[in-house]
C-alpha cells in the first residue's frame, strides 16, 4: 500500500493515525547503532522521519530504564513516553530533547540509588590481594562517579593517577543504557584494572575495553529490540491480535529490552515479520482515515467500514442518490485504488440509465481524484489510470 514515508507538513498538526504510521516506519528502519538522542537538540526545520526517530528511540531507552528501575528497586521518577499526536515536528523535537535530559538525570539517578550495595558486592567479589588494599575502595568510588556522569576532582595535594585517568576515560565509553548488571561487571574489570604491576597493566586495560565492546553490543541489541517492541505497542497495533504465529512476539521482545534474555536470529526474524504485520495495520488505518476525509468533502457518507483492521475499504452512499444506488472503495495489496458504483434497484426506464451512467462518471472522477491524493494508481469503471497519467503526487496526512 503506501509502502513509504508519508508526506506530513511539519507545521501540521499529526493525527493518530499519520503518528502511528511515521512510529512503525521509524521502528522498522531503526539499527544497531550510537543513539540518535544527541541530535534531538538540531536546530533547523525539522522533518517528521527524523522526528519520530528520534522519539522512537528516546521512548525505547525509556522502557530499557523501566527495567532498570524494576530490577534494582530505586525510588526514581522516569519520565513519561514522547508522544507525537496533536503536535507539531518543531513541538515533538523539542518534547523529544527535554525528555532525553530528564531521561539523563533519572539514569543517574538510579546510579546512586545502587552505588552503595553495588560497591559492597564487588569488592567482596575481589581477590584479598585487591580488595584489601587501601585505594581499591577510592578508586571504586571515583569509576562509580565517572559511570554516574560526575566530574571526579583531585585531592588536594594529591597527583593525578594516570593508570586511574586512563580507566576513567576507558569508562566514559559505556553505553548510558547499560543496565545495573553489566555496570558492576565493567566496574569489577575496572577496578582489577588498578593493579600496580606495570607488566599487568596493557592486559587489564585490554580486558576493561574487551568487556564495554562486549556490553555496548548487547545494549545496542537491548536498545534495537525496545523499538521494534514500541511498534508493537503502538495503540494502533496493539488493538488488533496478531496472527497466530506472532502471538508471543512483544512478549519475546520484552524478555531482550529486560535483560533477560539474547536477541537471537530468530527473534529478529520473528520481530521482522511482526513490524510488517504493523505497517500494514497503521497503513490501512492511515488510508482509510485519508478516504474518509477526501470522500465526505466531496458529499458522500460512509456507510459501513470492515470488520478486518487489514483492509482498506470503504462502503458509500450519497443522499442525492436516493437509495438508487452505492459504491465500494478500496486499496488493494499493491497499493492501487479501486472505485466501483453498484446498482441497489433494477433500471426501470432510460431516465434510470442516464441518471446512473451521470452518477457513474461523477464517482469515477472523485476516484480518480482520490488517488491522485494518495499517490496511487487507481482502477475504475473506466479502466486503469496509472500515477503518471493522474498528476498523482505524495500522500499527504490531514490534520485531526
Amino acid at each position: 500500500m503506501i509502502s513509504g514515508a508519508i508526506d506530513v507538513a511539519p507545521e501540521a498538526e499529526l493525527s493518530e493515525a499519520a503518528a502511528a504510521v511515521l512510529v512503525v516506519q521509524a521502528a522498522g528502519a531503526a539499527d544497531e547503532q550510537v543513539p540518535r538522542t544527541a541530535n534531538a537538540d538540531a536546530t533547523g526545520a525539522p522533518e517528521w522521519q527524523q522526528v519520530a526517530a528520534v522519539a522512537v528511540e528516546v521512548n525505547a531507552r525509556i522502557s530499557m530504564l523501566l527495567e532498570r528501575v524494576t530490577w534494582s528497586g530505586a525510588a526514581v521518577v522516569v519520565p513519561d513516553p514522547v508522544r507525537l499526536t496533536g503536535c507539531t515536528a518543531a513541538e515533538a523535537s523539542r518534547s523529544s530533547a527535554q525528555t532525553a535530559r530528564l531521561l539523563v538525570d533519572a539514569q543517574a539517578a538510579v546510579r546512586t540509588a545502587v552505588a552503595a550495595a553495588e560497591s559492597r558486592l564487588i569488592v567482596a567479589g575481589l581477590p584479598r590481594s585487591v580488595s584489601n588494599r587501601p585505594e581499591t575502595a577510592a578508586a571504586l568510588a571515583r569509576f562509580q562517579r565517572t559511570l554516574n556522569g560526575s566530574s571526579v576532582h583531585q585531592a588536594s595535594g594529591s597527583l593525578p593517577d594516570p593508570n586511574l585517568a586512563t580507566i576513567a576515560q576507558i569508562l566514559h565509553t559505556l553505553d548510558l543504557d547499560a543496565c545495573e548488571r553489566e555496570q558492576a561487571e565493567v566496574l569489577d574489570a575496572a577496578v582489577s584494572a588498578t593493579r600496580n604491576d606495570p607488566r599487568e597493566a596493557g592486559t587489564y586495560l585490554r580486558t576493561l575495553r574487551e568487556k564495554i565492546a562486549a556490553v555496548n553490543a548487547a545494549v545496542a541489541r537491548r536498545r534495537l529490540a525496545a523499538q521494534w517492541l514500541c511498534a508493537l505497542e503502538e495503540p494502533v497495533v496493539a488493538a488488533v491480535e496478531p496472527p497466530g504465529p506472532l502471538l508471543g512476539t512483544a512478549a519475546l521482545l520484552r524478555k531482550v529490552v529486560a535483560a533477560e534474555s539474547e536477541l537471537t536470529p530468530q527473534i529478529r526474524a520473528e520481530a521482522a515479520e511482526a513490524l510488517e504485520w504493523a505497517a500494514s495495520i497503521v497503513r490501512a488505518r492511515f488510508v482509510r482515515k485519508l478516504m474518509n476525509v477526501f470522500l465526505a468533502e466531496r458529499g458522500y457518507a460512509v456507510d459501513s467500514e470492515p470488520d478486518g483492521e487489514l483492509a482498506a475499504e470503504l462502503r458509500l452512499t450519497r443522499p442525492d442518490w436516493q437509495g438508487e444506488h452505492s459504491a465500494d472503495v478500496w486499496v488493494d495489496r499493491h497499493g492501487t485504488v479501486h472505485g466501483r458504483l453498484a446498482r441497489e434497484c433494477a433500471i426501470e426506464d432510460d431516465q434510470t440509465m442516464s441518471r446512473e451512467q451521470a452518477r457513474c462518471t461523477a464517482f469515477n472522477a472523485d476516484v480518480e481524484a482520490l488517488g491522485r491524493s494518495l499517490g496511487v494508481d487507481v482502477v475504475t469503471g473506466d479502466g486503469y489510470v496509472p500515477q503518471a497519467l493522474s498528476g498523482a503526487r505524495s500522500p499527504t496526512a490531514k490534520p485531526g
